[in-house]
């Protein structure tokens, strides 16, 4: 045995080279795997860590300059950042890349109102209800856009459009409350208040105060 041991540290030098090559090829390939950086933003985004997500979504990019969903989610952090200019240009060359996504437009389209584009933001809506009929989303974004053009009448068809679509969206019913009380039509936002006490016990909370307690109500989105 005691003759053996050189041999056998031998064998491990010669083959300790390959090994830590293998190891250091692994380690390089990581931090290069574009697909890593995406998931790396979403759990920053997930957090809280917003600057830290765009950081992430812009290695994804770099590293896969064609990379649409990566540009799609670099938009939505920078909308929640209120940098609505780099918002907009992330998701244009989104949908560049993959035009008929209809998700990407519905989310340009809250961009757009946040910017008080109202007339951009109804044609991204309907652009992307084109695109996705079945995007309840996108219906609840363009009652949203209508609801600040003073349009009432029209966000309160889109809100009942995304209701058939979604049931379970409570947004839309906290929404089309608001659209209701807009209209003197309290009757009508009670029923959504008691729909909404099972889908979201705080929106229907909120919709209350504004019913009973004349409280000033801000339609949600995103």
């Amino acid at each position: 045995m005691k003759r053996t041991l050189p041999w056998l540290i031998l064998i491990l030098l010669a083959t300790m080279p390959t090994a830590l090559a293998q190891v250091g090829q692994s380690t390089r390939q990581e931090p290069n795997d574009a697909a890593m950086h995406y998931r790396l933003g979403l759990e920053h985004y997930r957090a809280g860590r917003y600057k830290d997500a765009v950081e992430s979504f812009k290695q994804a990019i770099r590293l896969e300059p064609e990379y649409a969903e990566a540009y799609h989610r670099l938009g939505y952090v920078y909308d929640d950042l209120g940098q609505y200019k780099d918002a907009l240009e992330a998701y244009q060359r989104a949908i560049q890349l993959k035009p008929e996504d209809g998700g990407m437009y519905s989310n340009m389209a809250v961009t757009y109102r946040k910017m008080g584009r109202y007339k951009e933001a109804v044609e991204a809506c309907q652009r992307a209800i084109r695109l996705r009929p079945d995007l309840a989303e996108a219906y609840n974004n363009l009652g949203v856009t209508y609801y600040k053009m003073g349009r009432h009448s029209e966000a309160m068809e889109s809100y009942r459009e995304a209701i058939r679509l979604k049931p379970e969206m409570a947004d839309a019913h906290f929404n089309l409350g608001i659209v209701y009380l807009a209209m003197k039509e309290k009757g009508a936002a009670l029923e959504q208040h008691l729909i909404l006490k099972t889908l979201s016990p705080d929106l229907a909370n909120k919709l209350y105060g504004g019913i009973y307690k004349d409280k000033l109500l801000i339609i949600t989105n995103r």
